[in-house]
C-alpha cells in the first residue's frame, strides 16, 4: 500500500497553534503526483 501524509493546521480556543497529521491511503492513479492538494483537489481526483 501507498500512503501519504496529510495535515491539518489550527489554532485551538486557547489560541494555541495545533497541527493534525495522518496517513492517508493512495489511489493508485494518483501514485504519481508530488505536488501538495488541497482538500478540494484530491475529492476530484480521486472520485
Amino acid at each position: 500500500m501507498h500512503y501519504w501524509q496529510s495535515e491539518a493546521n489550527f489554532n485551538n480556543p486557547d489560541g494555541n497553534s495545533l497541527e493534525f497529521i495522518c496517513a492517508v491511503e493512495v489511489p493508485e492513479t494518483m501514485r504519481d503526483i508530488t505536488d501538495k492538494l488541497s482538500l478540494e483537489q484530491w475529492n476530484e481526483l480521486s472520485c
